[in-house]
C-alpha cells in the first residue's frame, strides 16, 4: 500500500516539532521498514533533531536511502560526529561501513580519525572500504594543495593524522591502501608514521620496499623521489626509478619525476649520487607535449650528471619549444660552470649556444655570464651578435665589445705604435659611448703609471676639451 503522502507530511511536521526522545525513538524504528517515500520525509525529521538516536539510525540505515536523501546526508556530515561514534561502537554489520561511506562520499577530512578502529578491527571488506576511504581523503589533500585558495590546515592535518596512525597499526589490517594513502602525502613530514617507519622491522617496511620496487600506480611512482631520504626505503626507491627507466614511457618518467624540487636538497642528491649508475637513468628527453615533465627532466639530469655528462644531456633540451626549460637547462649549465671552477670549457661552449636563443632574456643572461667568465671565445661571439636583430641584444654586444676594446687598449697601450693607437683608439670610442667616463676613472687613480698613461691616451687621441676639468 502506498503511503499517504500529504498525511506523512502533517505528520513529520508536527513531529518536528516536538523535542520528546520519544519522537527519536519513532524515527528510528520506523527507519528500517520504511519505503521509499517515507524514507525521504524521515530523513529530513531525522536531520532536523539534535544529535539524538534518530541520527544514530539514519547512519546505519545510510545504504536504504534513495540517492536525494543520502545527498542530503553527506551534506550534513560534519555535523553527525555522534551519531558515526555510536554506529561504529554498536553490533550492526552496516553501521561501520555506512559511517565510511558518509565520510568518503562528503570528504569530511575533519571525520577521517573515525576511519581508524574499523580499519583495525573490522572484517575484510570493512578494512578495504576504510583504505579507500583514506587514499580518497589523502587525494583530496593532495589536490587542494595545488589550489592554495581550496587549502584548509586544519583538514589536512586531520587526514594526515588519520593515515599516519593507521601504517602505525599495519599489523592489524595489513591493507596496502593505507600504505599508498601515506604515500600521496609524500611531499608531507610524516611526524607519527615517519619514526615507526625509520625501524627496518616495523610492520609496513618490508610491504612498501615492494611497492616502491615494483612501480604499478601511479602513486607510487609520484612517491619515489620523497622516498630516498627514508635511510630503510631509498634503496626500493632507487630500484624503482630504474625500474620506471627501463619502461620508456613519458608519462612513467614524468610521473617519476613529479617531486624533482627535492633533488635541490643535499641530502636527496647525496643519495642518488652514491647509487651505481644512475647517471643514465631518465637519458633521452621526454617527448611530452607537457612541459612541466621537460623541465623536470632538466632538473633530474643536473642533479645526476656533472661535467661533459651535464653538457651532452642537456644537449637536448637547448633548442626546446618551451621558454622555461630553456632558461632552466642554461641556470643548471651556469650553476654546474660555477662549482667546476676556473675552466669548464664544455659547459662554456654549451652556454654560448644559448647566446642565440630566439628569447632574447635568455640570449642576453648567456652573454653576460660569459662575459663575467672572460670566456676565450667571447669576442667572436660579440662580432656576430652585433648583427642581431634584437637591439637589447645588439646594444648589449656593441658595449661589451666597447668594454673589452678598452680594457685592451689600455693593457697594451705601450706596445702599439702611434698609427695603431690612433686608429683602435677612435674605432673603439665611437663604439663605446662610455670611452671617456672610462679614461677619466683612470686618470683619477692615485698610480702614478696610470695617470701618466691616461694623460697620453687623451692627448694622442685629441680628447683634450672633453677632460679639460680633470687636466687642469
Amino acid at each position: 500500500m502506498e503511503a499517504d503522502l500529504p498525511g506523512l507530511e502533517t505528520i513529520f511536521t508536527r513531529l518536528a516539532k516536538i523535542p520528546n526522545p520519544a519522537v527519536d525513538l519513532a524515527i528510528a524504528s520506523a527507519l528500517p521498514t520504511a519505503d521509499t517515500p517515507a524514507l525521504d520525509y524521515l530523513t529530513q525529521l531525522a536531520l532536523s533533531r539534535a544529535d539524538s538516536e534518530a541520527l544514530t539510525a539514519l547512519v546505519e540505515q545510510f545504504h536504504r536511502l534513495p540517492d536525494d536523501s543520502a545527498m542530503k546526508v553527506v551534506a550534513r556530515a560534519a555535523n553527525l560526529a555522534g551519531a558515526m561514534r555510536r554506529a561504529l561502537d554498536r553490533a550492526s554489520p552496516r553501521g561501520p561501513v555506512n559511517v565510511v561511506e558518509i565520510i568518503r562520499r562528503a570528504r569530511a577530512a575533519e571525520l577521517a580519525y573515525l576511519v581508524a578502529d574499523p580499519m583495525r578491527i573490522g572484517p575484510a571488506e570493512l578494512r578495504r572500504a576504510a583504505g579507500r576511504c583514506l587514499m580518497e581523503l589523502a587525494q583530496a589533500t593532495l589536490a587542494s594543495e595545488d589550489h592554495p585558495p581550496a587549502f584548509d590546515a586544519r583538514r589536512a592535518r586531520a587526514v594526515q593524522q588519520a593515515v599516519e596512525e593507521a601504517v602505525t597499526r599495519y599489523r592489524f589490517h595489513q591493507s596496502p591502501t593505507s600504505l599508498e594513502a601515506l604515500l600521496i602525502l609524500a611531499r608531507r613530514p610524516w611526524t607519527i608514521a615517519g619514526p615507526h617507519l625509520d625501524q627496518p622491522s616495523s610492520p609496513g617496511v618490508s610491504a612498501l620496499r615492494t611497492m616502491l620496487t615494483l612501480v604499478e600506480t601511479p602513486v607510487v611512482r609520484r612517491s619515489l623521489l620523497a622516498m630516498l631520504g627514508r635511510e630503510t626505503l631509498a634503496a626500493s626507491a632507487i630500484a624503482g626509478l630504474r625500474n620506471v627507466a627501463l619502461t620508456g614511457r613519458d608519462e612513467q618518467t614524468a610521473e617519476a619525476l613529479t617531486l624533482c624540487h627535492l633533488l635541490r636538497t643535499g641530502r636527496f642528491r647525496a643519495r642518488l649520487k652514491r647509487a651505481t649508475g644512475m647517471a643514465t637513468v631518465f637519458g633521452d628527453r621526454p617527448k611530452a607535449t607537457d612541459p612541466g615533465s621537460r623541465r623536470r627532466w632538466v632538473v633530474w639530469c643536473a642533479a645526476v650528471s656533472r661535467g661533459e655528462a651535464l653538457v651532452q644531456r642537456l644537449e637536448q633540451a637547448k633548442a626546446d619549444d618551451d621558454r622555461t626549460t630553456r632558461l632552466m637547462t642554461l641556470r643548471r649549465l651556469i650553476e654546474a660552470c660555477d662549482s667546476a671552477g676556473v675552466s669548464a670549457p664544455a659547459i662554456e661552449a654549451a652556454i654560448a649556444a644559448f647566446c642565440m636563443d630566439t628569447e632574447p632574456a635568455i640570449a642576453r643572461a648567456a652573454v653576460r655570464f660569459l662575459q663575467l667568465r672572460r670566456w676565450r671565445g667571447l669576442e667572436k661571439l660579440l662580432s656576430g651578435l652585433v648583427r642581431s636583430d634584437d637591439e637589447a641584444l645588439r646594444t648589449l654586444a656593441v658595449r661589451a665589445i666597447a668594454e673589452e676594446g678598452f680594457r685592451g687598449l689600455w693593457r697594451n697601450w705601450e706596445r702599439l705604435t702611434v698609427i695603431a693607437r690612433a686608429a683602435a683608439g677612435r674605432a673603439i670610442a665611437h663604439l663605446d659611448e662610455a670611452f671617456v667616463i672610462r679614461l677619466r676613472s683612470c686618470l683619477r687613480k692615485p698610480e702614478r703609471e696610470s695617470q701618466v698613461r691616461a694623460i697620453a691616451m687623451i692627448r694622442e687621441l685629441d680628447l683634450a676639451p672633453r677632460l679639460t676639468r680633470e687636466l687642469l
